[in-house]
């Protein structure tokens, strides 16, 4: 094998590539400056990951034949293996803090809004395997959470409230410069947009302006998974 290869969630339309676990190592590929090939995989092709041993995305094949599942892990092995532009620092305590809050609090949070969108862009197999598995998940329909979108919009801006004090004060979710904690919010960002079709928060909200500033590293993680960036007029417009 020559070529790193991601596996990544897709929906009916090759565009529709939504999950923020695959958002995480495409950020870190992106801003390491590492080349790969997508390969899609869609709800109900798990077969096409029986080779990692385990049914998720995403699955990151390197070069070498190496294969590597569970989007932290991946993570932190490109940053064993290629250690230029670092994400995460030795000892940085905090990152767990931040990666617990990330996926009990902001993933939950952020899926009861764009679940009911999410299965918008899904058909056949996929729709029918989406709603069954999430409503299950949740205890509710798809159909509740839309008419409840309000109080759910409410709940998440609750949630972010702590990241919106923060960025009111620091460039980064990591502080001067980005590191791993902003490819975990920055990956929710990303998975929120792309099912919304357009920017999460107002453009006058700490977050938003936040997100503007990682537009760059957004462009070319867009470019090189040969994806489109739902926000990129937006921005270029503020």
């Amino acid at each position: 094998m020559s070529e790193r290869i991601l596996y990544d969630l897709v929906a009916s339309r090759p565009e529709h590539r939504f999950s923020p676990f695959c958002f995480r190592v495409k950020l870190a590929l992106a801003h390491k400056g590492l080349g790969y090939r997508s390969e899609l995989v869609r709800f109900t092709e798990k077969p096409k990951l029986a080779f990692s041993e385990q049914p998720l995305v995403p699955v990151l094949v390197e070069a070498d034949g190496s294969v590597i599942s569970d989007s932290f892990r991946i993570m932190q092995e490109l940053e064993k293996r290629y250690p230029q532009a670092p994400l995460i620092t030795p000892g940085d305590h905090s990152l767990a803090f931040v990666r617990a809050w990330t996926d009990r609090s902001l993933l939950g949070a952020i899926f009861k809004v764009v679940a009911p969108k999410i299965h918008d862009v899904l058909d056949g197999e996929d729709k029918a395997y989406f709603q069954s598995s999430r409503e299950q998940f949740l205890g509710t329909t798809l159909e509740a959470l839309a008419k409840d979108e309000a109080k759910y919009r409410a709940v998440l801006n609750a949630t972010v409230e702590p990241l919106r004090g923060l960025l009111a004060k620091q460039d980064c979710v990591s502080g001067d410069q980005v590191g791993a904690a902003d490819v975990l919010i920055l990956a929710c960002m990303l998975w929120a947009e792309g099912v919304l079709g357009g920017p999460v928060f107002p453009d006058d909200d700490p977050i938003s302006a936040w997100r503007g500033r990682m537009a760059p590293w957004v462009e070319k993680t867009m470019a090189m998974a040969g994806q489109p960036d739902p926000c990129a007029s937006a921005l270029t417009a503020a």
